[in-house]
């Protein structure tokens, strides 16, 4: 082991700096610097060199982590912990010690740890998804699994699977036409204070209140009971309904206007 001035280097009476660096930095391709707080500055550990890349490896023996304490090695804020499968494993602490973000093996977790998770005004970005207002691209929320996924293509959040489902009838003419005659569509944009919508152009519109005034089965409500949307997918039933028994109508009309014709 050789230590000279060349190697280690303390700083003044102060204790403002304190280096450690490789013999001869001119001479050495790379060199590691521990500094310690100046004037305007704070405490450090860099790696540099002539090198293109120039990188700083920590690292433990067997399974013991590497942990970034502060009050005097009171509290972990963030730890890189050993895990037995080999798999990457990153963790950022809490004041109490419980993990409130990690990543382990291509996961993410978000822990609030029984507080609110904010996400940054910036939002957050799905790449997959197209930034057009006119994408049928959706993001779905699944309550039951506490699962957000992307459904792409046209898909939407709602599951249509027949075993999924309990049949309770067929959707008769009847309801279709009472629905649909009822319902008040409009034009309209969304006012200036609805920040959470992006697309402040003018659109045909449904009201949620005169909807569920209609049919409340045409409406979404959430788990607390309050009014929330239209159920715009599942118009579409209806739609289909009222466009299949308007198209046999169509058809008898037809075929009496041929017979009269025929009868002349």
């Amino acid at each position: 082991m050789q230590l000279n001035t060349n190697n280690l280097t303390v700083g003044n009476g102060t204790y403002s700096s304190f280096q450690a660096v490789s013999p001869g930095a001119n001479l050495w391709v790379n060199l590691l610097q521990v500094s310690g707080a100046v004037s305007g500055g704070s405490p450090g550990i860099n790696a540099a060199g002539t090198d293109t890349n120039i990188g700083l490896n920590i690292s433990t023996k067997g399974n013991s982590g590497i942990n970034f304490l502060t009050e005097l090695y009171g509290k972990i804020q963030f730890a890189i912990l050993d895990n037995a499968s080999g798999a990457d494993y990153i963790t950022v602490m809490s004041g109490s010690g419980a993990a409130v973000l990690s990543t382990n093996a291509g996961n993410l977790s978000l822990n609030s740890a029984g507080g609110s998770t904010t996400l940054a005004d910036g939002g957050v970005t799905l790449p997959s998804i197209p930034s057009s207002a006119s994408a049928l691209d959706a993001v779905c929320w699944n309550a039951t699994g506490g699962v957000l996924t992307h459904n792409a293509a046209g898909a939407l959040c709602s599951a249509s699977l027949e075993e999924l489902k309990d049949k309770l009838g067929a959707i008769t003419a009847g309801d279709a036409d009472v629905d649909l005659m009822a319902l008040h569509p409009f034009w309209g944009k969304f006012k200036d204070s609805v920040t959470t919508i992006s697309d402040h152009r003018v659109q045909p519109f449904f009201g949620a209140h005169q909807v569920e005034g209609v049919d409340p089965r045409l409406v979404e409500y959430d788990v607390d009971g309050n009014l929330r949307s239209v159920r715009y997918a599942n118009l579409t039933a209806l739609l289909t309904v009222a466009y299949q028994t308007q198209s046999v109508r169509l058809q008898e009309l037809e075929a009496r206007v041929k017979t009269l014709e025929a009868g002349h």
